[in-house]
């Protein structure tokens, strides 16, 4: 309860939210309206196709109308549901101290909050793919019920499939554990097949509905691979032609990553591990504790571990890199943390035997809750501009022009908005409604005859920089602090002449 109450505090900081517009979750939002008034529909991008994550939004939308704690609502109980797997499951597997710091290791991580409160699919894989570990590591300890866990392991395995193709590192890893083994007293061969048994539960309705919609069973693995043709800033030329995707250097190269460090494309990925704030301090973290681990006295379990979750976490991320080849966002790491939080319990747990071990671990997750706030509290705050658009709108009259990205993020909008939003170009004299991101290559652009009728309020300030001037900071370096949160503003021009 206590690591639950910490996530919902610092998700409470700053919660993001629906953004809409070119991001992800509106991709997501026009698909599960869709869904939510005539049912599941064949859809032509991957967003689209994307059941398991379309699917809940489309239920909460149903239930609670299109307005944005709807939306919010299937990532935050993902977000409780992976907390829950990996808290239960490491205290039966190792116990209460090795569950609580695995646990307090995830909700530490800037990366996970964020994507709490929006529409992604980050958080549904990743919290199949802890599914799915953890019934394999349960199937290979089990006196009983090793069949139902093994189903168990595989059905995970296709959800997490059926999620987005990057999960095939999930199934490398099971095949690996059927060639080689991770353990020594490992599952024998034979009992692969309940695995196999329960992956083909999710991928064979899969495969049968899309042949019978489309006319090709494996209709959503080829749209998902032909995601780079639709233009993205974060890939050199927008868009790749080629028809190899898997395997490709050529698009590897392209992609512009994320993280601080640029000095080759196949390795940025890697170093940027350790320096993207969004999940760096998570793996420095872990690298630092099983070292001083393995400097003292590792205890048996991270000794017999250690080689297994790494190599996972090296699976995850060589997979996304190199086979895949998608883009090397920090949230396309996320089932990686799953095994560096339990190695960096597993550690912590190694470390405790003595005062400046235990002393080295409260630092570590110190800093890690600190940078964690600190990054939370200065993410771009991201107000409900549909409101605001509502009253803008207000103080005028007539049709208002706006861009077909600003149209799209006020999908929430009500009808009295909606209604009056036209995406032809504007005339002169006319009404005109952007949405400004300062930083971001949006729409928010107007020309210098333009006059400005309404402007969004500025955001809150970050709660340190309020804390610093309640404590008498000076004025200049709380002004410059707050200025590091880009949050977007909703704008009303008259358009003059051209």
């Amino acid at each position: 309860m206590a690591i639950a109450l910490l996530a919902a505090m610092l998700i409470a900081i700053n919660p993001v939210g629906y953004i809409g517009g070119h991001w992800d979750d509106g991709r997501y939002l026009a698909t599960a309206q869709l869904w939510a008034t005539h049912g599941p529909q064949l859809g032509h991008d991957h967003w689209a196709l994307r059941a398991t994550v379309v699917g809940p939004a489309a239920i909460a939308i149903k239930l609670f109308g299109d307005t944005r704690p709807a939306l919010m609502l299937p990532g935050l109980l993902l977000l409780v549901a992976l907390l829950a797997v990996q808290f239960a499951a490491a205290w039966r597997a190792f116990g209460l101290a090795v569950a609580s710091i695995a646990t307090l290791a995830l909700v530490t991580t800037p990366a996970i909050l964020f994507a709490a409160t929006r529409l992604t699919a980050d958080l549904t894989e990743t919290l199949f793919w802890a599914l799915a570990l953890w019934s394999y590591w349960f199937a290979g300890t089990a006196t009983r019920h090793q069949r139902l866990w093994l189903l168990a392991t595989g059905l995970a395995t296709g959800l997490a499939f059926a999620t987005r193709e990057t999960a095939v590192g999930l199934c490398l890893v099971l095949a690996l554990g059927w060639v080689k083994g991770w353990r020594s007293d490992r599952l024998p061969r034979r009992v692969y097949g309940w695995i196999a048994l329960g992956f083909a539960a999710v991928a064979l309705p899969e495969l049968i509905s899309f042949a019978l919609a489309s006319g090709d069973a494996f209709y959503r693995v080829r749209v998902d691979l032909a995601h780079v043709k639709i233009a993205s800033t974060n890939l050199d030329g927008l868009t790749f032609a080629g028809h190899q995707v898997l395997l490709n250097p050529e698009l590897m190269s392209r992609w512009h990553g994320a993280g601080p460090i640029r000095l080759h494309w196949a390795i940025d990925p890697w170093l940027n591990l350790f320096a993207n704030p969004g999940y760096g301090l998570g793996f420095a973290a872990t690298a630092l504790a099983v070292l001083a681990a393995f400097r003292r006295a590792p205890s048996a379990p991270l000794r017999a571990l250690c080689g297994p979750l790494v190599a996972v976490i090296v699976i995850q991320v060589a997979v996304v890199l190199y086979v895949i080849a998608t883009d090397p966002k920090p949230r396309m790491f996320m089932p990686s943390l799953l095994p560096a939080a339990l190695l960096f319990a597993l550690a912590a747990q190694s470390l405790g035997t003595n005062r400046a071990g235990r002393a080295l671990v409260a630092a570590l997750l110190a800093s890690k809750l600190i940078l964690t706030f600190i990054a939370v509290d200065f993410a771009p705050a991201q107000p409900d501009v549909a409101a605001q658009a509502a009253t803008a709108l207000a103080l005028a009259d007539g049709p208002v022009h706006v861009s077909r990205w600003t149209r799209s993020q006020l999908a929430l909008a009500p009808a009295s908005v909606t209604d009056r939003l036209t995406t032809a170009p504007p005339l002169a004299d006319t009404l005109a409604l952007t949405i400004e991101r300062p930083g971001d290559d949006d729409d928010g652009v107007h020309a210098a005859t333009d006059t400005l009728l309404w402007r969004s309020p500025p955001g809150r300030a970050p709660l340190s920089v309020r804390a610093m001037q309640v404590l008498g900071v000076p004025v200049t370096a709380t002004i410059a602090l707050s200025s590091q949160r880009r949050t977007p503003t909703v704008n009303l021009y008259r358009r003059g002449a051209n």
